[in-house]
């Protein structure tokens, strides 16, 4: 698939939207049951519960209606494998990473899957050369990530957190504007932003462009949600 996918008109059922943080419950205590830096055991304790269950889990579940309704591909629990085998459809243009950055047990930099981390190099490995899409990569901190998709994989185009100077990186918010920010705002403008698609008017990356400044703006008078 061509680069200049990243200027073609995409609508809400040419994208894919993959959670590897949990969005259940039960999930949620399965993963602070694990040792290590789950995304899960940011949240401990009873107090931790309730946080979980108001920053992701409730915002998910209200957003996810939305987004099936549009046509989106909505993946929870997700696995690398599931990851990968998004690049070998055909009606997929737009592939979102929404998960947690980590290290492996290793101390490699990796992302948070629902079996586990993975580490950068397995990731990209897995991605296949000749399928270029548009990645958007909704992870904290995914800079070595980045690095090596853009390295290895130059036909596809990246979206993530914007560092200055980084100029390779074609949309996402600046570095500094996520700070304090939690799921539920990224839950909640991406169900807008899979609206802005449905009329088939604009790019993945044009549409992003145009929604991300007005949402952090929203936000910050909102004390950190859109709703």
């Amino acid at each position: 698939m061509p680069r200049t996918l990243r200027h073609r008109r995409t609508r809400p059922a040419n994208c894919f939207l993959g959670v590897g943080i949990p969005t259940t419950e039960d999930e949620f205590e399965r993963h602070r049951r694990d040792r290590g830096p789950r995304f899960a055991n940011m949240y401990p304790g009873p107090p931790g519960r309730t946080r979980y269950r108001a920053d992701v889990i409730r915002p998910f579940l209200r957003s996810a209606v939305q987004m099936r309704k549009l046509g989106v591909h909505i993946r929870t629990r997700l696995t690398v494998e599931d990851f990968w085998q998004q690049f070998f459809d055909n009606e997929i243009h737009v592939v979102i990473l929404f998960s947690h950055w980590g290290e492996d047990d290793r101390g490699e930099d990796a992302v948070e899957f629902a079996p586990g981390f993975v580490p950068v190099d397995a990731i990209v490995s897995g991605i296949p050369r000749d399928q270029a899409r548009i990645i958007d990569l909704c992870v904290c901190h995914p800079d070595t990530l980045v690095y090596e998709i853009l390295n290895r994989r130059p036909d596809y185009t990246v979206g993530c957190k914007r560092k200055d100077g980084e100029e390779r990186v074609e949309f996402g918010p600046p570095d500094s504007a996520e700070k304090g920010l939690t799921p539920d705002f990224w839950f909640y403008f991406y169900a807008t932003l899979f609206h802005y698609l449905k009329g088939g008017r604009f790019s993945y990356v044009e549409a992003h462009k145009r929604l991300i400044s007005r949402a952090l703006s929203m936000a910050r008078a909102a004390g950190g949600v859109i709703r």
